[in-house]
């Protein structure tokens, strides 16, 4: 399954454009896309469309100034840190396009100026307003980045929340709707015990609280520096996901879409624009285990040893009751679950491995090495 193109790479959802009305008017913004190769050019605009209600309206964006972005379009330096945009990533050049495409940089200009009272909104909200951008290749819509274009006054200060290792994952959600209907609590006269850490719903606490400030006019982006998800695929199944994976999930937290409208409450999503890195969780495809890292959960490992490690691979809706879900892990040829005894034994394996690894074999590498590098004689000398 191939990406689609044209694409818009820049801005988006974790990189947005923040700029005051007058500018936009101006100057207008860069907008990065991947075309396929030996296209002719497009009639591209983009349309910007509210992320929340509000009474604010949209408005359309030309895209002119096309220029293909290659090694001799670069500067050796970069002046402004806002340059970086123009950088391509082999990921995408060599690897999720794999040559199909060429990366071209256009300039967007409101096809008329746009008024700040245009701006404003019903009451006039104290929330500058953020924006979707949908890419139209003449009538044809070929694409939208939510939450890529966010204009405010340029005088007033920006303010801030900056956040870490939010290690979002499907599973999170799954082991939380299950604890009370399939988990074993031992014995325990303090109940804070026996609750579970769900990283996910830290977040949701977040934005409803972020939110409020925002709708106070004190809030203007959120920082979430590494670690957005607790690891990449959802389990351990090998098929291809084609994005549906964790950093989907996160996706849907951020925007309140998914299976997060049908919560209670309802996660309305953040309102204002994010940006965001990647840490080494994001890089890492499969899951820790549960019972060698227990304590971040909240659980003793007596509980985490009930939990299925192949529970994340279910695909359907997390309402699902278990028996739905493990008939289904099974019919699309799931790794087996918890509930055979060849489950059992691979659950008993990974657990073993992983927990010899932390405890013992890494320890033993380290003090290894350690006592084998003063030996060489360069190195030994200069370690002495």
């Amino acid at each position: 399954m191939l990406p689609e193109l044209p694409r818009i790479l820049s801005p988006n959802l974790g990189c947005p454009i923040i700029l005051s009305p007058e500018d936009l008017n101006a100057k207008g913004f860069p907008v990065v896309m991947a075309e396929e190769v030996g296209s002719t050019v497009g009639q591209f605009s983009l349309v910007a469309c509210p992320s929340y209600p509000g009474g604010r309206k949209g408005f359309t964006l030309e895209l002119k100034e096309r220029e293909e972005l290659t090694e001799q379009t670069l500067p050796p330096t970069f002046e402004d840190i806002e340059e970086t945009r123009f950088l391509i990533s082999t990921t995408l050049h060599s690897s999720i396009f794999a040559g199909r495409a060429g990366f071209f940089r256009y300039r967007a200009k409101p096809a008329s100026p746009i008024s700040q009272e245009a701006l404003c909104g019903i009451g006039r909200e104290a929330r500058p307003p953020l924006y979707d951008l949908t890419l139209l290749n003449g009538e044809k819509n070929t694409g939208t980045v939510f939450h890529s274009l966010c204009l405010r006054p340029v005088d007033n200060p920006l303010r801030f929340i900056h956040l870490t290792d939010l290690h979002v994952a499907l599973r999170n959600d799954l082991f939380n709707d299950n604890m009370q209907e399939n988990i074993t609590y031992p014995a325990s006269p303090d109940p804070s015990n026996n609750q579970f850490n769900n990283f996910n719903e830290n977040l949701r606490l977040f934005i409803r609280h972020a939110n409020e400030i925002a709708d106070r006019g004190e809030l203007d982006f959120v920082l979430i520096l590494g670690d957005l998800v607790d690891f990449l695929r959802r389990g351990f199944n090998e098929r291809e996901d084609y994005g549906h994976n964790n950093l989907r999930v996160f996706r849907d937290l951020i925007l309140g879409a998914g299976n997060e409208v049908h919560r209670s409450p309802p996660n309305p999503g953040l309102k204002v624009p994010i940006f965001t890195s990647t840490g080494n969780h994001d890089w890492r495809f499969f899951p820790y285990d549960v019972t060698v890292h227990h304590s971040v959960f909240g659980v003793n490992q007596s509980v985490a040893r009930q939990f299925d490690l192949f529970w994340a691979d279910e695909q359907e809706e997390i309402s699902q009751k278990v028996e739905a879900v493990y008939n289904n892990l099974l019919q699309e040829g799931s790794p087996i679950s918890n509930r055979t005894w060849l489950g059992k034994l691979i659950n008993w394996g990974l657990r073993s491995l992983e927990k010899w690894q932390v405890q013992l074999l890494t320890p033993l590498s380290a003090s290894a090495l350690a006592g084998i590098l003063p030996q060489i004689p360069w190195i030994g000398g200069y370690l002495h």
